[in-house]
């Protein structure tokens, strides 16, 4: 809350681009699933790999753009989470 309400008036996800403490961002927030849009061989490199290894260690499932559409649905407590290449979740919140 302070890093994102207090400091700066940008979302988390614009701060991770930006200011890049990945472990303190997970840290604070404890996400369950990360969503990395950048384009397959985009420009920037994005997403670097100390951002990849940090949500590896703190057991964060992502999914990539690169690798085709991601599709959410909510329903109540649950979270579909599908992928055009076939990858499909279940995530109780």
């Amino acid at each position: 809350q302070k890093v994102i309400g207090e400091e700066t008036n940008q979302s988390p996800q614009i701060l991770a681009g930006r200011i890049l403490n990945a472990s303190l961002l997970v840290q604070n927030f404890e996400p369950k699933v990360g969503i990395i849009s950048a384009g397959k061989n985009n420009f920037y490199g994005h997403p670097h790999s100390s951002v990849m290894d940090t949500l590896k260690r703190y057991h964060v499932k992502t999914y990539e753009t690169k690798n085709g559409a991601i599709v959410i649905k909510s329903f109540l407590k649950l979270q579909i989470i599908r992928t055009s290449n076939g990858e499909f979740d279940i995530i109780i919140v």
